[in-house]
């Protein structure tokens, strides 16, 4: 195992580098033989798909004979109790199911003692985790490690780390590491690259990642921009909203739709967003009403024609393919 000195912020630089190299090469320990779940664990589990707040009492049965997901579920059901018997009895289950190697309670104990402080610890079970593989907490490190990364050459080993977790399919990964791509931090920039891991996010439904290839796609394909921004705008995205303020004003060459543009700065003045409250207040003094409802998703057909661009199904077709 890694030792957590290695992670500390005063450990040495190469320490990090070799971190990120044992996650990438270890080879998986075994896990603990785990019985087949009988009726009343099989009942546990799909209780507790259906409750959300009470501990289901077929997990507790369960849990008690030594059911690492059981244990699992009956730590979840206490997240939400602040009392220091509630918690400890949280981190007693969880930290059975952990020595059982069950990965999502190591990942939720390493969420308990970061809430509480104590980082030593916290990175002890992510680690862990994820030298047995666990996306989530593969992600969470390889973020760790960049932070803590003092040269470029130190990043090549989480960028390695990054692409690996993007293609098993994880959609903050695919992010993650289209920024690397696109910034060039941990190797050379590659554009087409980050514009194909950027899409994979963004069609995933990662919101920050539909965002940023709507900026990505601005100049060669403005009209999949807009598309972006609306995505990402009526998930919620503050800056998305404000930019579809400004591009509707007509910044860009994009087509006037005042309407459009009052009700996206609305929407991010609500946000909190005081450009965008700025811009609504100057719309309303010109007479214009925002819409009341949120405008339509634009069609591949509609974007393509926005900008001199044709639509496109992916992003590098715009600036050339790129194999995998």
């Amino acid at each position: 195992m890694v030792l957590p000195g290695v992670l500390s912020r005063t450990g040495q630089a190469r320490g990090i580098v070799a971190a990120v190299v044992m996650v990438l090469a270890i080879q998986s320990p075994p896990s603990m033989a785990q019985p087949e779940p009988d009726a009343e664990t099989l009942a546990c589990y799909r209780s507790a798909i259906k409750v959300e707040d009470d501990i289901p009492p077929t997990c507790l049965s369960a849990a008690a004979f030594g059911d690492a997901h059981a244990m699992y579920i009956v730590g979840m059901r206490t997240k939400n109790l602040i009392r220091r018997k509630e918690l400890k009895e949280r981190k007693h289950w969880l930290e059975q199911a952990s020595r059982l190697d069950h990965l999502a309670a190591k990942k939720a104990l390493a969420d308990i003692y970061y809430e509480e402080g104590d980082i030593e610890t916290a990175e002890k079970y992510d680690i862990e985790a994820a030298e047995q593989g666990y996306g989530p907490s593969v992600l969470r490190l390889a973020n760790t490690l960049m932070q803590r990364a003092q040269t470029d050459e130190q990043l090549g080993p989480i960028r390695d780390l990054l692409e690996e977790q993007a293609e098993a399919g994880f959609a903050q990964a695919q992010f993650e590491y289209a920024l690397m791509l696109r910034d060039g931090r941990g190797g050379p920039v590659d554009t087409p690259g980050a514009l194909l891991w950027m899409f994979e996010a963004a069609t995933s439904g990662y919101v920050e990642a539909q965002f940023q290839l709507a900026l990505m796609l601005v100049k060669d394909q403005p009209g999949q921009t807009l598309r972006w921004l609306v995505k990402a705008a009526r998930a919620g995205h503050t800056k998305a909203r404000y930019e579809l303020a400004i591009v509707n004003s007509g910044v860009g060459g994009f087509d006037i739709n005042l309407e459009e543009a009052a009700y996206w700065a609305l929407e991010a003045a609500h946000d909190g967003d005081d450009r965008a409250a700025a811009l609504y207040n100057e719309l309303i003094a010109q007479g214009i009403v925002p819409g009341n409802a949120p405008p339509s998703l634009p069609s591949i057909e509609d974007v393509g024609q926005t900008g001199n661009a044709p639509p496109l199904s992916s992003p590098t077709e715009a600036i050339g393919q790129r194999g995998r």
